[in-house]
């Protein structure tokens, strides 16, 4: 799922460069010789869903092509993900834990909570980002519901093929339709739940450290982070956070830190136009010869380079 490298070994309490804080001059290179902004721009809204009005409905295969990164990264987004898949396999980190998923499945993923998709190969449906109303029985954890049947496959079909064609048409009373879909979306997955006896269900330890983990991640990632300051922040050792995260995502906890850091900065090359040197410093880097040396290691491209590659 994520990429890895033998760049720059550290320990487990480790950071791989030095980074910056309050009293650190930012250093000054020949293009980068910009202040760093008061506020760094917010990246969440640099996500697939994030920078358009809700709801948005994107092929899984092409979006998965395009930006593999926004699906395979272990993040949070500030609306519900639903997830269709049609044809093929794939594996997902829900609640803290691997799961496999085949064919003929939804995945529901809440707003504000960390996960991540990996489709296999001839993986094939839609990925919609849908969002967040209080007054719609979504479930609060995320959700994995077999579509069981051809009645059940053809209706999740039908729903989202009738909310994609009202975002295509612009017709009257547009906002109210898609309301209406978005609800029925809404009943089709509290019925699923119903069909499987599910319930909310309290995760077990190592499960709640692990999401408690990528919590932290999620909200502290530009700060310079390491496994020994997320283990304090959690009251329990490097070792045993390592080993707990080890079982459930197949990655050490400095790793998860450093894939998060990715997903933002290649959010932030592709979506704006800062320079090099201000996106590295947002994202806690002490320069932007440190930023550069950790994005090329992992994605055989400068800054620069990639931003020219992938700008949307």
């Amino acid at each position: 799922m994520y990429e890895s490298d033998n760049f720059g070994e550290v320990g487990e309490g480790g950071w791989l460069f030095p980074l910056a804080d309050e009293d650190t001059p930012f250093p000054a290179t020949t293009d980068d010789s910009v202040p760093a902004p008061r506020t760094c721009p917010d990246e969440a809204a640099l996500a697939v869903g994030g920078d358009r009005a809700l709801p948005a409905v994107f092929p899984l295969a092409r979006l998965h092509r395009s930006r593999p990164w926004e699906i395979e990264s272990i993040h949070a987004t500030p609306h519900h993900r639903l997830i269709h898949l049609a044809r093929g396999q794939g594996r997902a980190l829900l609640d803290g834990r691997m799961r496999g998923i085949g064919a003929n499945h939804l995945l529901f993923i809440p707003a504000g909570t960390p996960a991540a998709f990996q489709p296999l190969a001839g993986a094939n449906g839609e990925w919609l980002t849908l969002p967040v109303d209080a007054t719609l029985p979504w479930p609060a954890n995320c959700r994995l519901l077999p579509l069981r049947g051809q009645m059940r496959q053809g209706e999740a079909l039908s729903l989202i093929e009738r909310l994609e064609r009202e975002l295509i048409d612009d017709a009257p009373g547009r906002d109210i339709a898609l309301a209406a879909e978005i609800a029925r979306l809404a009943v089709l997955v509290l019925r699923l739940e119903a069909e499987q006896g599910l319930s909310e269900t309290e995760p077990d330890r190592n499960q709640q450290l692990v999401l408690a983990t990528l919590a932290f991640i999620e909200q502290h990632h530009a700060e310079g982070i390491g496994a020994g300051d997320i283990a304090d922040a959690l009251g329990v050792t490097p070792a045993h956070l390592s080993r707990v995260c080890r079982e459930a995502t197949g990655h050490p906890v400095s790793e998860l830190v450093h894939d998060r850091i990715l997903l933002a900065a290649r959010r932030l090359l592709g979506g704006t136009d800062l320079p090099v040197g201000v996106i590295a410093r947002c994202l806690g880097f002490a320069s932007a010869a440190y930023f550069s040396r950790f994005f090329s290691a992992r994605t055989a491209l400068s800054p620069r380079a990639w931003r020219q590659k992938h700008r949307r």
